[in-house]
């Protein structure tokens, strides 16, 4: 973030450790009361510090009795030796390619895929209603965009395939599965921002 200049400059964060600024909390925070009245069964989450930052600011003191489950295979994707550096600054260095330095697509969502599959069956078996799910704007969009394209997964009337895009922090994402067939499943909201006050959206979609 080139503040001097007053340009801000979005970093190939990939997995490295960033902690939330106090904004961020907030936005987390009024997203916690958007979904106040909510009981969630599960919840799962990355495992970096930001996307737990974020999960504490969302559910409070609700989150030391959730079932909560962390894992590695929602963290970002792997940027290899772009990690840190500025977008401008890699794309200028290696290329448009420099988003494949570390951690390939395929690999990206192979992990996803497992996850969410198993996500999906546990639910199923357990009976939730209820699953809250946080992970970071390029994991959600890239899994998302596959869902429906390869596993057709459905989307709300009125949205489109181009609509799904990199989220606002801490925008909210609802979708709805079929636990008699699990791969009848629709999205019934996409990055909504609401509990900010309004429509908010990224405008730098370089990394996808």
């Amino acid at each position: 973030m080139d503040k001097q200049s007053g340009i801000l400059q979005e970093e190939c964060k990939g997995t490295m450790i960033f902690l939330l600024t106090k904004p961020e909390k907030k936005q987390a925070a009024l997203l916690g009361k958007e979904l106040r009245d909510y009981d969630f069964d599960f919840v799962i989450t990355s495992d970096l510090t930001r996307c737990l930052q974020t999960l504490g600011n969302v559910l409070g003191k609700k989150l030391e009795d959730a079932n909560l489950k962390k894992t590695k295979n929602f963290r970002e994707r792997y940027m290899g030796d772009v990690e840190g550096m500025y977008i401008d600054d890699a794309r200028k260095k290696y290329g448009a390619s420099f988003r494949d330095r570390g951690e390939t697509k395929e690999e990206l969502i192979s992990r996803l895929s497992k996850e969410w599959n198993n996500l999906l069956e546990e639910s199923k078996e357990k009976d939730y209603k209820n699953v809250l799910m946080c992970a970071h704007g390029g994991v959600i969009t890239n899994f998302f965009r596959y869902l429906v394209a390869e596993k057709h997964y459905k989307l709300t009337p009125g949205l489109k395939y181009e609509d799904i895009k990199v989220p606002y922090n801490t925008s909210l994402t609802i979708v709805d599965v079929n636990r008699n067939d699990l791969s009848d499943a629709t999205i019934r909201v996409w990055a909504s921002t609401k509990h900010l006050g309004g429509v908010r959206s990224v405008a730098d979609q370089q990394l996808v």
